[in-house]
C-alpha cells in the first residue's frame, strides 16, 4: 500500500532540490530572494525529508514483506544501484566538460566555486573517489579525502547515507520490535557512540539518525494508529494532531514541521475503520495528479537533475544569454527536461531493475 500524501510529499521535496541547485547554478543567493522563496536555498531541508520519509517506508516495508537479510538487501541493491551507476559512469564521461561550463558563467558564484574545487579534488585520488562510489561507501571518506561524498555527482552524497541505513534497517527493526531488554539498551548505546563520534563525515549514517528515527518512529504510530484513536478519553482523531503539533512546535525545524503537518493529515485521513479514508486539505493539496506522478520518478527527478544541468547551460550560454534572460528561460526548460530524462530513466533503468530483484532467487 501506497500513502498517497507522502508520494506527493517525495516528489514535491525532488522538485525542490532541482530549484535549489538551479538557484546555485545561477549565482542567486538567499539574500536575492523574498523570506518565503529563501526556504529553496535550503535543498538540505528536502534531503532530510527524503531521509524521514526512507526511516518510514523501510520500516513499513520490512513489517509488511517477510523476507531474509539477503534477499531485503537484494531488492533494495536493485532499486538504488543500477540508475546510481547510470548517472556515476556519465558524471565521469562528463567531468572535462562540467568544468568548462562551470568557468564560462560570467558571474562570481560560490557554489559554482565549490563545483570546481570539487573536480580539482578528483585529480588527487581519482581512483578512491571512484571506488568508493562504486561501493557506495563514499559518504565514509569526508573525514579523509575532501569532498568525498560530492566529486563526481552532489547528490550521490544522500545515497551513501541511505545505503547504510538499508544495511543496517533489518537489525534496527528487529531491536525495535523483538530484541530483549539488554539487546535493546546494547543497540541504544552502539548508537549514541555513532551520533557522539563522527567517524565519516557529512554522509555518516550516524549524523542523520534523529531523522531516520523520526520516520521510524512514525512508521508506528501509524503502526498502531487505531489503538492510539480508540484508547483516547477524548476524540483521538483530534488530539494526536496537536500532540504532534506540540512536537513540531518543540524542535523548530523545517523539516520536522513539514513531515509532522503531512503525518498528522495522513493519520487524520486514516483514522478509524468505520469511517475509512477522510480527505483533509492537505491532503488534496498532496493529491494532484502531477506531484503524485512526480513523486513515482522522484529518484530519476533527483539523480539526474544536474547531469542535465551542465548541457543546457552550456547551450543557454553559447547563445549569450545574460543573467536575467537566463533566469527567465532555464528553470522551465531545467524542469521540463529533467522531469522528461527521469520519465525514461524511471521506464527503463528503474522499474526493470526492481522487478529484477524482487524475484526469487
Amino acid at each position: 500500500m501506497k500513502i498517497k500524501e507522502f508520494e506527493s510529499l517525495r516528489g514535491l521535496m525532488a522538485l525542490v532540490v532541482v530549484i535549489h541547485h538551479w538557484l546555485s547554478f545561477m549565482g542567486i543567493s538567499k539574500g536575492d530572494l523574498s523570506k518565503p522563496l529563501q526556504l529553496l536555498t535550503h535543498g538540505g531541508y528536502a534531503v532530510e525529508i527524503f531521509i524521514i520519509l526512507s526511516g518510514f517506508v523501510i520500516f513499513y516495508t520490512l513489517d509488511n514483506r517477510s523476507s531474509t537479510y539477503l534477499a531485503f538487501i537484494r531488492q533494495r541493491f536493485f532499486r538504488l544501484f543500477p540508475l546510481y551507476l547510470f548517472c556515476l559512469i556519465i558524471s565521469v564521461f562528463l567531468i572535462d566538460f562540467s568544468i568548462e561550463v562551470l568557468n564560462s558563467f560570467p558571474w562570481e558564484s560560490m557554489d559554482n566555486s565549490d563545483r570546481l574545487e570539487k573536480f580539482n579534488a578528483l585529480q588527487d585520488a581519482f581512483y578512491v573517489y571512484f571506488i568508493s562510489h562504486i561501493l557506495m561507501l563514499h559518504g565514509l571518506l569526508d573525514s579523509y579525502f575532501a569532498w568525498s561524498s560530492f566529486v563526481f555527482l552532489s547528490p550521490m552524497w544522500s545515497l551513501s547515507l541511505e545505503w547504510q541505513f538499508y544495511l543496517l534497517a533489518p537489525m534496527l527493526f528487529y531491536f525495535f520490535t523483538k530484541a530483549t531488554t539488554v539487546a535493546f539498551a546494547a543497540i541504544i548505546t552502539s548508537i549514541l557512540i555513532g551520533m557522539a563520534f563522527n567517524f565519516g563525515g557529512k554522509a555518516w549514517f550516524f549524523s542523520y539518525f534523529s531523522q531516520f528515527f523520526v520516520g521510524m518512529f512514525s512508521f508506528f504510530i501509524w503502526k498502531y494508529r487505531l489503538y492510539i484513536y480508540n484508547h483516547q478519553h477524548i476524540n483521538g482523531k483530534f488530539i494526536l494532531p496537536f500532540i504532534l503539533g506540540f512536537i513540531w512546535l518543540s524542535t523548530m525545524h523545517v523539516p520536522y514541521a513539514v513531515w509532522f503537518i503531512v503525518l498528522s493529515a495522513v493519520l487524520y485521513n486514516y483514522s478509524s475503520d468505520e469511517e475509512g479514508y477522510v480527505e483533509t486539505l492537505i491532503s488534496k493539496a498532496l493529491s494532484l495528479s502531477f506531484l503524485l506522478k512526480l513523486g513515482e520518478i522522484s529518484y530519476s527527478v533527483y539523480l539526474t537533475h544536474v547531469l542535465i544541468a551542465y548541457p543546457l547551460f552550456y547551450i543557454l550560454l553559447s547563445l549569450g544569454l545574460d543573467q536575467n534572460e537566463l533566469v527567465i528561460f532555464s528553470l522551465p526548460l531545467f524542469v521540463l527536461l529533467t522531469v522528461g530524462v527521469s520519465y525514461f530513466t524511471h521506464r527503463y533503468i528503474e522499474l526493470p531493475f526492481c522487478r529484477l530483484g524482487r524475484m526469487k532467487r
